[in-house]
This record gives C-alpha cells, structure tokens and sequence, in this order.
C-alpha cells in the first residue's frame, strides 16, 4: 500500500503537517508519540514475559508428574482423591472427575508407597 511513497510524497506530508499544526506543536506531537511507542513497547514485553513464565510454569509442572509402573505393562497415574487407576493421558480422574495434572511428586510416591 505504501510501498511508492518517495521523497517529494514525504514533504508533501510533513509541509501539510507543518502547514496544519504549526511549527509550536509538532514537537509536543512528537513527543506524545514517541511516549505511545514506548507504552507500547512495554506493554509488548510485558505480556512476552508472562507467556514465557507460563510456559516456564508448564513446562515444570509436567516434568514433576511422575507415572506409576502397575506391572502390567502400562502407566498409569492414580487419583490421589479415590485411588483409581488412569491412563498417562488423562487429566481427570475417571472415577471420580479430580483434576491429575497437579499431582505433585510426593503426592505421587505415597500413592505408590501405599500399595
């Protein structure tokens, strides 16, 4: 859209500025948008730090959910509200509906130390 914008379609521009707001206010302008650029920005890198602490967050808790060898070939994860046993892909109990993403290592090696 912008792509043929030369230096005569720029002075034109910035005559039309200068002609529209005068020579008094194009600097407190400026500045109002050089602080909007800099909201902006913070703003920006703000929300990227929050994303990356979340999926930091995730990451971490993944990692501290350790699965449950039965014996029988397949990882389970038991629910540490009723015992039931699920499959390593569940994030609810099946039984019992609680969450089993939150499962903590220590709540884990009880259930298994229970058994």
């Amino acid at each position: 859209m912008f792509e043929n914008i030369g230096a005569p379609e720029l002075l034109v521009v910035l005559l039309v500025v200068l002609i529209f707001f005068g020579p008094k206010k194009i600097p407190e302008l400026a500045q109002g948008i050089g602080k909007g650029i800099r909201e902006f920005r913070k703003a920006t890198r703000g929300i990227q730090e929050t994303v990356e602490t979340e999926i930091k967050n995730i990451g971490q808790e993944s990692r501290s959910t350790e699965t449950i060898w039965t014996g029988s070939g397949v990882d389970v994860k038991k629910c540490p509200k009723c015992g039931t046993e699920n499959s390593i892909g569940s994030n609810f109990c099946k039984e019992c509906g609680a969450g089993l993403m939150g499962q903590s290592v220590k709540e884990l090696t009880e259930i298994k130390a229970s058994n």
